[in-house]
């Protein structure tokens, strides 16, 4: 991820949806395996010394499993060998109230919770999953494609149907109804970039390396100045 003053760290998410009571592999050891093959890749084998930043998100009932660090020791040494801490978010715990409306993922814990207390059953997932759809039809908090397919794409991990006929109900809402699981490129610039200006919408379109016709239609500038636009933005490398 790229930082404003033009650093960068490495994220790396793991979402937990149920609890192990396996002493051989416990969730704390997995998370450092991660976070050492992360390390391994980037900071030796691609010479990236960007910080790795891991969280878990657990999205279960009850403490079992949740573990907040990993450490590692021998019987007969008296201190531990090593001590990783990394990140969490319990959905169960976490307060709605303490997170921005800004922040996209908000929905997804508020249907989290939502889910938790009602049980999770599949027609519980399935109004879920479909409510949150509703709502991210009219979200104006996320300001392009990239977001929006993120978002859909945690909430298709996160709440899974297992019911074959409840799933196929749920992709023929999707099919039905489009919003953000189904729009594609242009409409959710209609929807997202609505009160965008002119110039900044061509710009994106340019770095999305969309067609001219579909720049013109929706940035209401003429091919002149989309040309210029375009040349400007490669002469200082922008795209």
């Amino acid at each position: 991820m790229r930082l404003k003053d033009k650093g960068s760290k490495i994220l790396f998410i793991h979402v937990e949806v149920q609890s192990y009571s396996s002493g051989h592999e416990v969730f704390g050891e997995r998370m450092f395996r991660y976070f050492y093959r992360i390390w391994d890749k980037f900071r030796y084998k691609n010479d990236d010394e960007s910080e790795i930043v891991a969280a878990a998100i657990y999205t279960y009932k009850g403490e079992q499993g949740k573990d907040k660090r990993y450490v590692y020791k021998l019987p007969e040494i008296e201190s531990e060998i090593l001590i990783y801490n990394f990140k969490t978010i319990d959905v169960e715990k976490i307060k709605l109230e303490k997170i921005n409306d800004n922040n996209p993922l908000k929905l997804v814990f508020k249907m989290g919770k939502s889910l938790l207390e009602t049980g999770a059953r599949d027609e519980n997932i399935l109004k879920a999953k479909i409510k949150l759809a509703e709502e991210l039809k009219n979200y104006d908090k996320v300001k392009n494609i990239d977001q929006v397919k993120a978002l859909v794409d945690f909430l298709e991990y996160l709440f899974l149907i297992k019911d074959p006929e409840l799933e196929e109900k749920y992709e023929e809402y999707k099919k039905e109804n489009g919003g953000a699981f189904k729009l594609s490129i242009d409409e959710i610039r209609k929807l997202h970039y609505k009160e965008e200006g002119k110039i900044e919408m061509a710009i994106e379109m340019l770095k999305n390396e969309e067609p001219m016709d579909k720049i013109i239609k929706y940035s209401k500038l003429n091919e002149e100045e989309i040309i210029k636009l375009r040349d400007y933005l490669k002469e200082t490398s922008s795209i």
